[in-house]
C-alpha cells in the first residue's frame, strides 16, 4: 500500500476521540511443530477492540535463539509475542524477519527491539527502501488512526538486513531458506522456509478465509509466488491471517486470485462495460462472501484485474 493510499484511507475514517494506549491481551502460541509457534491474530481490521493486532506472528526456536517473524502492528502486540515467548523458552531473539511493507505486520518490531538490542532485522530491500521513504511514518499514523490510540507510542525500527531471492540463514537448530518475489502482494514480499520443520511462512501472499487488501499488489505474481511456494513440497504453510494448515493454507487464496483474474479476462473479452463485469463476477463469486473483508475488497478486487488484465494485453 503507497502512502497516497493510505492517506485515503485515513480521510474516510475523520477525527476520534482517542483514548490511552495499553497493553495487548496475551493470544494463544498454537503449537505447528516442536520447534515453530504461530499466533494467529483476529480477521478483521485494525480497530479499537483488537488494538491493530491481526496478523500471524511465528516464533521458530533454534538451539540458542529465536526468530520471530512478523512481530505485528505495534509496540504493544510485539510485547504481546514476546510474552508467549518466554512460556515457551527463555533463548533470546536474534532474528526478526519482516514478511512485507505493511505495517500490522512489522511495527513490532519495536518491542524487540527494546528486550533485544542485538538481534537482527530483516526485510526484502524494497520494503527497506520503501519504509525509509515514508511509508514507515504513515503506517504509524494509520495504525494510531484506526484503532483510535492503541497503538500510541510505537516507533518505526525499519530493518536494516537486506534478503535476497535463494539466501540461506544457516543458524543453530534452524536452516531458514528465503523467497523474493517481484510483484505479488506487494513488491516487497519475502516468504521463509524453515526447512528442519517443513514449515513456509507465506506473509500475505497467501490469508485463508480472508481478502486482503491488492491496491499494490499483482493477480498473477501472486499466483506465481504461491505456485512457488507449493512446489517446495512442506508439510505446514502460514499465512498472513487465517489459520494455518496444510497445502490448503495457501491453495484455497491462489485459487480465488486465479478465478478472479480469469473471470476478469473472460468477460473483458467479450467486450462488456465494467458495470456489467462487476455484476457477473459477483453472481459467480458468492461462495467467498463468508470470507472476512469481502465486503471492503471484493469490488475493488475486481477493478484491480480489470486493470492488470488491460495492462496484460498491451
Amino acid at each position: 500500500m503507497r502512502v497516497a493510499v493510505l492517506w485515503c484511507v485515513l480521510a474516510v475514517w475523520g477525527t476520534h476521540a482517542w483514548g490511552a494506549a495499553q497493553e495487548l491481551p496475551d493470544y494463544t502460541a498454537d503449537k505447528v511443530t516442536d520447534r515453530v509457534y504461530v499466533i494467529h491474530g483476529p480477521l478483521e481490521l485494525p480497530n479499537p477492540n483488537n488494538q491493530g493486532f491481526m496478523n500471524n506472528p511465528v516464533i521458530a526456536i533454534g538451539d540458542t535463539g529465536v526468530v520471530i517473524i512478523d512481530p505485528g502492528s505495534s509496540l504493544y502486540s510485539g510485547r504481546m509475542v514476546l510474552r508467549q515467548l518466554k512460556a515457551l523458552t527463555e533463548k533470546p531473539v536474534t532474528h526478526v524477519i519482516g514478511t512485507h511493507i505493511h505495517g500490522d505486520h512489522w511495527l513490532g518490531n519495536h518491542a524487540i527491539r527494546a528486550a533485544y538490542p542485538n538481534a537482527k532485522f530483516y526485510a526484502h530491500p524494497k520494503m527497506i527502501e520503501q519504509a525509509k521513504g515514508g511509508e514507515a511514518e504513515a503506517w504509524i499514523k494509520l495504525m494510531l488512526q484506526l484503532t483510535e490510540g492503541a497503538t500510541e507510542g510505537t516507533q518505526a525500527v525499519i530493518p536494516d538486513q537486506p534478503l535476497a531471492d535463494g539466501q540461506v540463514l544457516e543458524l543453530p537448530g534452524l536452516t531458514l531458506k528465503i523467497y523474493l518475489t517481484e510483484h505479488a502482494h506487494t513488491m516487497t514480499d519475502a516468504m521463509i522456509e524453515i526447512a528442519e520443520e517443513s514449515v513456509m511462512v507465506l506473509g500475505d501472499n497467501a490469508l485463508y478465509e480472508r481478502i486482503g487488501r491488492m491496491d499494490d499488489g499483482h493477480f498473477k505474481g501472486n499466483v506465481q509466488a504461491l505456485e512457488r511456494a507449493l512446489a517446495v513440497g512442506v508439510t505446514h504453510y502460514i499465512p498472513g491471517h487465517g489459520k494455518s494448515g496444510g497445502p490448503e493454507a495457501a491453495t484455497a487464496y491462489r485459487d480465488y486470485l486465479k478465478a478472479i483474474y480469469a473471470a476478469v479476462v473472460k468477460y473483458s473479452e467479450e467486450l462488456l462495460p465494467a458495470f456489467e463485469i462487476k455484476e457477473l463476477i459477483e453472481k459467480d463469486f458468492v461462495r467467498y462472501q463468508d470470507w472476512s473483508g469481502f465486503d471492503e475488497e471484493f469490488g475493488k478486487h475486481i477493478s484491480l484485474a480489470l486493470l492488470e488484465a488491460e495492462q496484460d494485453s498491451f
